[in-house]
């Protein structure tokens, strides 16, 4: 069986278009359509590129598609446009449509791989279809919905408002938010904006600009203001994009991720019953992985899953997933998120000869790079398929000595990023428990923990202003990445390295070995590896 999930709108800015494949019980491809028309988060985009991606490497048409599904059951019109979008696209229509309510293909996509037999499960993002939060619990293969809370009572919308008044790009750069909270004091009264309540939250809608849903593309595109002017009243002076950050902004951040996390925990604990030991998380506002990395602390749940693409383009992979299952089919395993394009040695050397680029090929790859790191070097890393979801996971992934003082510095300028944001150490899971408290085997880099003493010592670069860590664990058995830390750690005693994407601030990740190229030859990178091939400087 074929299915098909993709993920896009018509005219309308939603973000995060992408396509996912299934065969039977196999996760064949998932790509954002982003990575391949190099257009970030592919804003009011149909996935055409992604589609003929996930279909070419199922080796299949779209004639061949058995269900084609969507994680959205209220958008009117997608139903007498999405097929005839297929055959115009892609010289067919799929055998049948399957629309999925948006916040159970969230569901979906972080239960059905956790491999819980049963769970509670929370799905947190601005909108979809209508609910901002949905509480369910997995038995099985049942997911039954417990309770919603419909829009505008909104934990993402208030992110994304917050977001933009810190001076960002809403929807895009809540992150950014996060890592600038540790920085600040949460000393500022949210209530009026965002109240906790014995179970739960309320937003203020007053909080919302009065004219967003009546020029909603010009809000969702940036040119005009989410935020009412009830934020002025309530909070110190907005910074404008270019503005120096100071101690107020750092505050306003502190503040309102305070004010998210409290408003989760009282979810939680209306919710969690007895009995209630895993816990799965989706849906945009669990990026937030200083979020994520409480919840395990609390020691609330024996294990805290989140999935491995929590935003929208999650949901694609979640709703082909539910089709899945109702089909009758077993759910794959997802080990790892290297789901995307890849490009063969010899696609590689000709384009280096092509080009008159120099290179050579060591024998032992995962040596020459450890080697490197030791040195200080900084080394890009593309090989084998590109990661599915936001983050790089050692196959488009920029690499750090994560102990020599001065390297986070040194990256974040290459990465033309502010100096206020955090990387990742990829550790060796085996590590874990001696470099993190609180451990929790986290491959897609989904919890943000603190680290020990041995941790931070042997991290520090690649830990934040608190002595957390956004951390990407590496089982054995993961391929050459697994080979150069455990090379590495055979060299300097240290089992990690300093990880982030292999890309600029304000781009996507880099998805083919001429992005790869340029940006090792405009950057002060040191190395460059494409797979079996190694440019130096």
């Amino acid at each position: 069986m074929n299915i098909l999930g993709l993920q896009g709108n018509f005219g309308r800015p939603e973000h995060d278009a992408d396509a996912v494949i299934l065969q039977d019980s196999a996760l064949v491809a998932a790509i954002e359509e982003e990575r391949l028309i190099r257009y970030k988060c592919a804003f009011g985009l149909m996935p055409d590129r992604a589609v003929r991606y996930c279909l070419k490497r199922a080796n299949i048409s779209m004639k061949d598609v058995d269900v084609l599904a969507f994680p959205r059951t209220t958008w009117f019109g997608h139903e007498e446009k999405l097929n005839p979008y297929c055959e115009f696209n892609f010289g067919a229509r799929p055998k049948r449509i399957e629309f999925v309510s948006h916040h159970l293909a969230h569901a979906s996509s972080a239960y059905y791989y956790s491999g819980f037999k049963n769970s509670l499960i929370l799905t947190i993002d601005m909108t979809g279809d209508g609910i901002s939060t949905s509480v369910f619990r997995g038995n099985g293969i049942d997911i039954k919905l417990i309770d919603e809370i419909a829009f505008p009572n909104s934990l993402g919308l208030f992110m994304a408002l917050i977001t933009q008044y810190l001076g960002f790009r809403c929807c895009e750069d809540e992150g950014k938010v996060m890592g600038l909270a540790t920085h600040g004091s949460p000393n500022i009264d949210m209530s009026r904006i965002l109240k906790i309540t014995e179970d739960g939250y309320e937003f203020n809608p007053e909080s919302v600009h009065k004219d967003v849903w009546k020029r909603y593309p010009e809000f969702v595109t940036r040119q005009q203001p989410w935020f009412s002017d009830l934020f002025e009243k309530v909070l110190p002076k907005r910074r404008l994009p270019t503005e120096e950050i100071n101690d107020d902004h750092k505050n306003i951040a502190a503040s309102a991720q305070k004010a998210v996390e409290d408003a989760v925990f009282k979810l939680i604990q209306k919710y969690k019953a007895d009995g209630d030991e895993y816990l799965c998380l989706a849906g945009g506002v669990a990026q937030n992985s200083v979020l994520n990395g409480k919840i395990v602390s609390s020691g609330l749940f024996k294990k805290v899953y989140v999935a491995a693409v929590v935003g929208d383009a999650g949901g694609t992979l979640g709703a082909a997933t539910y089709v899945q299952v109702k089909s009758g089919l077993k759910v794959g395993d997802m080990n790892n998120a290297y789901l995307g394009t890849d490009y063969s040695n010899d696609f590689i050397k000709e384009y280096l000869d092509k080009n008159r680029v120099a290179y050579t090929s060591p024998i032992n790859i995962a040596n020459k790079i450890s080697g490197d790191l030791e040195d200080g070097k900084i080394v890009a890393l593309f090989q084998g398929r590109m990661e599915f979801g936001p983050r790089a996971l050692g196959n488009r992934s920029l690499l750090a000595n994560p102990k020599i003082d001065g390297m986070k510095y040194k990256v974040n300028i290459i990465k033309n990023r502010e100096q206020f944001r955090p990387f990742a150490p990829s550790i060796l899971h085996e590590h874990g428990k001696d470099l993190i408290k609180s451990y929790q085997d986290s491959p897609f880099m989904s919890l943000t923990l603190e680290a020990t003493d041995l941790g931070y010592e042997m991290l520090k670069e690649a830990t934040h202003v608190d002595k957390t860590a956004r951390l990407q664990s590496v089982y054995e058995g993961s391929g050459r990445y697994r080979e150069i830390i455990e090379s590495f750690y055979s060299k300097t005693g240290i089992p990690g390295v300093l990880n982030t994407s292999l890309n600029v601030g304000g781009q996507p990740i880099v998805e083919s070995p001429d992005q790869a190229v340029a940006l090792f030859y405009s950057t002060n990178v040191d190395t460059l590896v494409l797979d079996d091939f190694v440019l130096t400087k």
